[in-house]
């Protein structure tokens, strides 16, 4: 029988409070000093000793699962130089906007360090992932209508056409001898990720294509995800004025579609909605926040320490684990049960005021993140959401702020949230947590 959330509660105090009283006693660094109410200071969680967690299990944890969608590092899809190319199209009844150089083009998309969409690929990806120029088109007229293009396709949605792809890339004065990297004339993933930059307002796609074209006289394949996203309007009042960074949110999103092919989050379309709510770009694009550490993780960016159940870990007890700010550091921990093998969490230190450029602005607060994940679901990532401590992962929905876990003065520090299972199991908590700081610690 399903155990009650009032005495999941219940159970949650008791359990950490008893195991709280024979930690209590201990002092720091690695557990709570006499009198503390929380974690002063911990073992970095970079430099755990997971050396009992086999290769297997940590694969499991970290690769995607056979038959995934989501491109790894390493894989023949994935782009390892991060190549892209910007091709601007305007339809009859949708002209250039005339106040957007190819300089300010070219600055937005690839400069270092002026919070460009490069900047963007690096931070989250420490680094290894800056984006880089394969060509930028001028302006590219397709000859007709938008809504010309739209007839005949689900929602009348324009780019859904590949025809659209097709004539854009036709059409461009992009060197494309340049970007077929292995001269083969079949441009794919792995080479470089086309995007087209329109002039509509607001909005983007990503629509997986397959066309052909020619260029100086030899036929090109290009079999793609192509990106689709707007800059403003010709007639928009304010043009001339960050006419590409306003949508910025909806341009990291729809590239990492394209280049990592990772899911939307959201529900209905709705942004902010979904298990990961307002704390993942692919469930919240209407504003600045960072990539899921799950999908970092299944990229090949991070991987993470295991840390298994107390009982079972190296040493054999709970700790308190230090957290540097995931926006500047490749740090988070795997936790993870035998008893429940397809299933785990993993733990990241978010931090508004870490991101070098900003780009955690919207975020709706800092603090310990803790998601729960199945190993054969790349949709899972799941927050679970301090402020509603009782429930079962698949219980969480629409996590906004209140849900990351940080110190609270109500809350004593031998008490703190038991971290479900599935099936209604505990085999971790978290007690002790410190306040909201660059660096946070936590017990584990």
């Amino acid at each position: 029988m399903k155990t009650s959330r009032h005495f999941k509660f219940i159970l949650s105090l008791f359990l950490t409070g008893f195991v709280g009283l024979s930690v209590i006693s201990c002092g720091p660094p690695d557990q709570v000093a006499p009198g503390e109410n929380y974690c002063s200071s911990g073992q970095s969680v970079l430099n755990i000793d997971d050396s009992n967690v086999s290769q297997e299990v940590k694969n499991k944890i970290y690769n995607p699962h056979s038959g995934s969608f989501i491109v790894r590092k390493g894989t023949a899809n994935y782009n390892a130089q991060g190549r892209v190319v910007i091709i601007p199209i305007t339809f009859t009844d949708l002209p250039m906007n005339n106040a957007l150089s190819m300089d300010t083009l070219v600055q937005n998309f690839f400069s270092t360090g002026t919070g460009s969409v490069r900047d963007y690929f690096a931070e989250n990806s420490w680094g290894e992932y800056p984006i880089r120029n394969a060509g930028v088109s001028t302006w590219t007229a397709l000859g007709n209508t938008m809504a010309s293009f739209g007839v005949g396709q689900t929602g009348n949605d324009w780019t859904r056409n590949p025809n659209v792809a097709r004539t854009a890339c036709q059409n461009s004065n992009i060197n494309w001898a340049n970007v077929d990297v292995n001269g083969d004339r079949n441009i794919t993933r792995s080479e470089a990720l086309i995007c087209f930059l329109v002039p509509a307002g607001g909005g983007g796609a990503c629509r997986p294509s397959s066309i052909s074209i020619t260029y100086n006289g030899q036929n090109y394949n290009i079999s793609n995800s192509f990106v689709f996203f707007d800059c403003k309007r010709d007639d928009d009042l304010t043009k001339g004025t960050n006419d590409i960074r306003y949508n910025y949110s909806t341009i990291w999103h729809e590239m990492a579609h394209g280049l990592f092919s990772l899911p939307d989050r959201y529900q209905n379309g709705t942004c902010g909605t979904g298990p990961a709510g307002q704390y993942d770009i692919m469930s919240d694009n209407c504003s600045k926040r960072h990539m899921s550490i799950y999908d970092k993780m299944r990229i090949g960016w991070i991987s993470p320490r295991v840390l298994l159940p107390a009982n079972q870990r190296i040493g054999g007890e709970r700790k308190c684990y230090n957290f540097p700010p995931v926006e500047q550091t490749p740090a988070a921990l795997v936790l993870f049960s035998p008893a429940n093998p397809d299933e785990f969490w993993i733990v990241e230190n978010k931090n508004k005021s870490a991101s070098a450029r900003n780009f955690e602005a919207d975020l709706p607060e800092s603090g310990l993140a803790i998601w729960w994940a199945r190993t054969n679901d790349d949709n899972s990532p799941t927050l679970i959401q301090f402020n509603d401590p009782t429930k079962i992962p698949t219980e969480y929905n629409n996590p906004a702020a209140g849900a990351l876990f940080k110190y609270s003065a109500s809350q004593p520090a031998n008490a703190g949230p038991l971290l479900f299972t599935s099936d209604n199991k505990f085999p971790f908590m978290v007690r002790a947590i410190s306040p909201q700081t660059p660096g946070m610690n936590a017990e584990f």
